[in-house]
């Protein structure tokens, strides 16, 4: 596997910073990723290094005010901006391959979609993790199921921000529930200090006497 990066003017004449992974060998095909808000290309490095390996060249650029790209971080003037340069992208700086796939994460898939509805021609098909889409009713549980994750492929295939989240949300619960052992642990025996309060209660009070004031 070996690397590439540079720039491209996107809309606006910002200047958006990309990179690619590519396989030792001629790509079968080329993945473009599309990431999602608040991250950049290179978190996706653990995917690109799983995809060339088998064969898959991996394309990424970080969207406008995200990553290395110019622009106010996190603001977009109108949302067709994505779009088009992420086209704009793909056209000028991206090698050819048979294939061509796009990847949309999270935010990135809503990047993903209007693009795909707007150049379907450019695109053989998209994948999508983390979208705020619900299957429709054209979907069938036979398709949803072949679709589901394969447990078999290699962790780096499998891994996602959501797989990381919920590992750690349970070494949290571990934590929490060892806690809260130690806290019942640590409790007061309510009858043994029931039988203390009543043996104290059972001894007669000394009597006192008072002189009297002469």
């Amino acid at each position: 596997m070996h690397t590439q990066s540079g720039a491209f003017t996107g809309v606006g004449g910002l200047e958006l910073f990309y990179q690619g992974w590519l396989p030792d060998s001629a790509p079968k095909a080329r993945v473009i990723i599309c990431h999602g808000l608040a991250e950049h290309g290179g978190r996706y490095a653990h995917v690109a290094a799983a995809l060339t390996a088998r064969g898959f060249a991996v394309w990424v650029h970080d969207h406008r005010g995200h990553g290395r790209s110019e622009g106010l971080r996190g603001y977009v003037e109108r949302f067709d901006m994505y779009v088009e340069d992420m086209h704009t992208f793909i056209q000028q700086e991206v090698p050819p391959a048979p294939k061509t796939f796009m990847y949309g994460h999270s935010f990135g898939s809503v990047v993903t979609l209007p693009y795909v509805l707007r150049f379907p021609a450019a695109l053989d098909g998209i994948i999508l993790t983390g979208t705020a889409l619900s299957p429709g009713a054209d979907i069938t549980p036979a398709v949803i199921a072949i679709v589901k994750p394969d447990e078999s492929a290699p962790a780096p295939v499998r891994r996602t921000e959501a797989a990381r989240i919920l590992r750690a949300k349970g070494r949290r619960s571990d934590k929490n529930a060892k806690v809260e052992k130690s806290m019942k642990s640590s409790k007061i025996d309510k009858t043994k200090t029931n039988d203390k309060e009543r043996r104290r209660r059972a001894i007669p009070k000394k009597s006192v006497k008072r002189r009297k004031s002469r």
